[in-house]
């Protein structure tokens, strides 16, 4: 949840001359990476694109440990991520822009739920609306994407569960939140399911 989808818009926009810091490869240009990609697959938190109050003020715990921190839940329906969308779509937008309108395969996906989460949830008596937030995060994405007609990898309904209490499997992770290699096998297979057909701009 550390790299933010404004930040990803912000550095695709010029800022710090498009570079951006990824724990995999140190700094890339991110625009340059844009402009070239065959692939490519937009993810970034709503963690500074606030509307009616921070995204994360329904105060569900992140990490389980000995003392979860247990907050006071607060409303999170669709307009807590109405900045999100709008952030999101101008993502897609950018993305157009530096490709000076050549269509690519792209795609984004929801999010699934770690165990590390859902645990914490359960300490803190919180699964029913934690839960509920977790979709509503998950249908922001799919609204933005929609908007610019990108497909969605269904993290959230393939590993969630119908009511978006079920837990990615804890072997699929190598801590608590991130996918390990079996886990980003099967990720990579809902992403896959969608197929290679490109996507052009939507024209709006």
């Amino acid at each position: 949840m550390n790299l933010s989808a404004r930040t990803v818009l912000k550095t695709l926009r010029g800022m710090n001359d498009g570079i951006l810091m990824s724990s995999g490869s140190g700094e890339v240009n991110l625009p340059e990476l844009v402009r070239d990609a065959e692939v490519i697959v937009v993810q970034g938190s709503p963690t500074d694109s606030p509307t009616a109050g921070h995204p994360w003020d329904w105060a569900c715990p992140d990490y389980v440990g000995p003392e979860p921190a247990c907050g006071s839940n607060t409303a999170c329906g669709p307009e807590t991520f109405e900045q999100y969308v709008a952030d999101l779509d101008a993502i897609f937008d950018e993305i157009f822009r530096i490709r000076d309108g050549r269509p690519v395969i792209l795609r984004t996906a929801d999010i699934y739920l770690p165990w590390g989460a859902a645990a914490g949830w359960q300490a803190c008596d919180q699964v029913r609306i934690c839960a509920a937030c977790f979709g509503e995060f998950s249908d922001a994405i799919h609204r933005g994407a929609a908007a610019r007609g990108v497909p969605v990898a269904g993290y959230y309904a393939a590993f969630s569960g119908p009511n978006g209490d079920r837990p990615l499997p804890s072997d699929w992770t190598r801590d608590e939140l991130h996918p390990s290699e079996t886990g980003a096998v099967a990720l990579a297979a809902v992403m896959a399911d969608l197929g290679y057909e490109p996507v052009a701009p939507t024209g709006d």
